[in-house]
């Protein structure tokens, strides 16, 4: 373990130092000496990230790789340092050191799996959006922009990136920069990308905290705590790289558009230009809440200062530069940009909670409300979680109240995007949550701005006598809250971090990253030109595998990698899955105990996948498939000549038809060898075996239910029929 914490720890040193060297150059040049002392390192990488993302995004789009481009371009950033640094001799201002030493616990916090599990093992909670991010960084670093899916060959990984080359490849751009930079793949890279997102999210509040909360503990305090709220948390652990980088840049928007019309310095406007650029490159979704605030803080601005021709000025050289700057991306980007807002009840079951108390309660403490077992401390974390709400809404509307400028106004406003939300017509839960875990770190400011002066009052306050007369333990209740809920935060998100490591709650690591898995991640990162055949059912670490496989030959029969349907977005057969094209000395790799079990020296040379439209069912040892109208299954076999083999299975009768135990499937080999239909007539509990015989390739086996004809429903809203039981199915090769 001590390997995997090293490696972790140095990737990520690299990967911030390159972001903020990335950024110097910009920061001397764009931000006044004036604001420098405040500004100067914590916008350092707002400038560094869209610095990268736009050029290099921008020679993507003429077909150069990142292989080919990063060296270069970063050679020019160190030069161009240098030389300005070497001609001007500008002030550099003093590295808030306090600031960045509480970083650390940030990072600590929101990293720990990845620490533990090591840069090149990390998956956050194994989510299939992880794969999908390093597939496009990969294939960004590798090929041309314009490789097709006629082009894929043997490489399956490179499937799902295609499809979406033409999305939002920011953070994509941002990730393989970082792993060509560090001879590393885009995997690797990944975990310290992602841990960008708390880190800058810290930077954020902190610069809020310094205008808006007295106290210094309380400013680093609100700080720590808003990048560590769980809900904000969850974002990057559930592998929404692309909203977890994009949150820090919506959140310094307000100050940004602040600066901007009040100074109208085009340096500002130029630093305005390039959050919005990041913020359309990273997240597009949220492109359109940027134009809402800049049009807010711009009225807002007009009717304080009567400033009507400047400040239309800046906004609309802010908006237009920022969407006009990554040219390649102006197209592709417009359908993006409204894309889910007319998509009411997407996705229900990934937020079920999203829209209700009990959703606070995740917000504000993660999955760890729900999992106690007391029903009265899951009420009481819920009554909790929505006067926390209430607070953070407080907090900011009194900030609003008092200071009456555009950057309050604009905070206030961030907060009404969920809400917006909320009160469509139809409903928008995975919207609205996401919505709500990205508004979270303000919310967590604007319960310590309300908390850490609750008791503070004016010269003119008539109440000033009662306040001073407060008992001292009442006097600290709300620092003790402020103290409580950091720590809280801190151990929450470290908790939920963990999930990472062995699985847990909403967790698919135990799927992805168990440990053969990782054992066939590494054989195969070591292996080139080399030809496998993958035996692996589940879709997700088949993607896993064909990515780390991406030097070699791969194949396998599976119909689905990671999420994609492969009969559904190819209309001819890819290269990789067509059985004719298999080589005959290819290797067979597998994942644990597979599923059929295969003995009698069979397993070497027999591949065997399920192909049920309704899925599998069970964990390892002790999986079965619900029979519906029709299964498959698929043999492919490797041998050079036919082989005797028997095919056995228990045979429950399942609960779609209650009125009688009998079942009557028929089973036939619709490709491979010519054999005789058989009728399988079962009465309650049975062990069925049934001799057939496969020839060289494929051989598909198929499963149909004869009787009963109808299933009665059993899950409403589950449209699966519960013909037949079949677990404990084995294959056994016969002499």
């Amino acid at each position: 373990m001590i390997t995997e914490i090293i490696s972790s720890i140095l990737m990520l040193i690299f990967t911030i130092v390159i972001i903020f060297i990335s950024g110097f150059l910009l920061s001397l040049l764009l931000i006044p000496k004036h604001y420098q002392e405040d500004y100067f390192w914590i916008l350092m990488p707002f400038l560094g990230i869209p610095f990268v993302i736009i050029l290099l995004q921008t020679i993507i789009y003429l077909n150069v790789p990142l292989s080919l481009s990063v060296y270069p371009y970063f050679f020019i950033i160190l030069a161009g340092t240098y030389v300005y640094y070497k001609r001007n001799k500008p002030q550099i201002p003093k590295i808030p050191t306090l600031l960045f030493i509480l970083a650390i616990v940030v990072l600590a916090t929101n990293g720990i799996g990845y620490f533990v599990l090591g840069s090149s093992n990390y998956l956050g909670y194994g989510w299939i959006d992880q794969h999908n991010y390093v597939g496009i960084s990969q294939f960004l670093m590798d090929k041309s922009f314009s490789t097709s899916l006629d082009d894929i060959g043997d490489t399956p990984y490179l499937v799902d990136a295609i499809l979406k080359k033409d999305d939002r490849i920011g953070q994509s751009v941002l990730q393989g920069y970082v792993a060509v930079l560090s001879f590393q793949n885009a995997k690797t890279a990944y975990g310290a990308i992602s841990l960008l997102s708390p880190l800058l999210t810290f930077f954020v509040i902190w610069i809020y905290s310094r205008r808006l909360i007295k106290d210094e503990w309380a400013q680093y305090g609100a700080a720590i705590s808003a990048a560590c709220i769980p809900g904000f948390a969850l974002i990057h652990l559930q592998d929404f790289l692309s909203q977890a980088l994009a949150v820090p840049f919506l959140l310094i928007s307000p100050l940004i558009i602040y600066l901007a019309l009040k100074e109208k310095d085009w340096r500002f406007v130029t630093i305005g230009i390039l959050i919005l650029a990041s913020i359309h490159s990273i997240y597009t979704e949220f492109t359109l809440l940027f134009i809402a605030l800049a049009i807010c803080g711009m009225i807002w601005y007009i009717l304080q200062k009567n400033a009507i021709i400047p400040s239309i000025s800046v906004i609309t050289l802010i908006i237009t530069g920022g969407l006009l700057i990554n040219i390649g991306y102006i197209g592709r980007s417009i359908a993006i940009m409204t894309r889910g807002n007319d998509m009411p009840n997407v996705l229900q079951a990934i937020f079920p909670f999203a829209e209700t108390i009990e959703g606070l309660g995740y917000l504000w403490f993660g999955y760890s409300g729900s999992l106690l077992e007391s029903s009265f401390l899951i009420f009481v974390i819920n009554i909790f979680a929505a006067l926390l709400t209430i607070a953070g809404y407080t907090g900011i509307i009194n900030a609003m109240r008092r200071d009456k400028n555009v950057m309050c106004i604009l905070l206030f406003i961030i907060l009404l995007f969920p809400l917006a939300l909320l009160s469509q017509s139809e409903p928008y839960p995975y919207q609205f949550y996401k919505m709500l875990m990205t508004v979270s770190p303000i919310l967590m400011l604007g319960v310590w701005m309300l908390l850490s002066e609750f008791w503070e009052y004016s010269k003119d306050d008539v109440n000033c006598h009662i306040k001073d007369q407060l008992h001292p333990i009442i006097y600290k209740i709300p620092k003790i809250v402020l103290i409580c809920l950091l720590i809280s935060s801190v151990i929450i998100t470290g908790y939920l971090a963990s999930f990472s490591i062995t699985g847990g709650y909403r967790s698919a690591v135990e799927i992805d990253n168990a440990k053969e898995m990782i054992d066939i991640y590494n054989y195969l990162e070591q292996t080139k030109n080399q030809d496998f055949i993958l035996s692996i059912s589940h879709p997700y670490p088949l993607a896993w595998a064909a990515y780390h496989g991406r030097n070699d030959r791969i194949y396998f029969i599976n119909n689905v990698i990671g999420d994609v349907p492969l009969e559904r977005v190819y209309p001819n057969t890819f290269l990789f899955n067509n059985i004719s094209e298999f080589p005959q000395n290819a290797k067979k790799l597998t994942l644990g105990s597979e599923y059929p079990q295969l003995s009698g020296d069979i397993d070497d040379s027999l591949i065997a996948l399920i192909d049920n439209p309704q899925g599998m069912e069970g964990t390892e040892g002790s999986e079965y498939n619900w029979l519906g109208k029709e299964m498959r299954i698929n043999l492919y076999w490797q041998g050079d000549q036919e082989q005797n083999i028997t095919l056995s299975y228990l045979s429950d009768p399942g609960l779609g038809y209650p009125d009688s135990n009998k079942r009557i499937v028929k089973v036939s080999m619709i490709k491979g060898k010519s054999q005789q239909d058989l009728i399988i007539e079962t009465n309650g509990t049975e062990t069925v075996s049934i001799p057939l015989v496969i020839k060289p390739g494929l051989n598909i086996v198929d499963f149909k239910t004869i009787y009963p004809e109808n299933t009665s429903v059993i899950i409403p809203g589950d449209p699966r029929e519960f013909f037949v039981r079949i677990s404990q199915m084995k294959i056994v090769g016969e002499t």
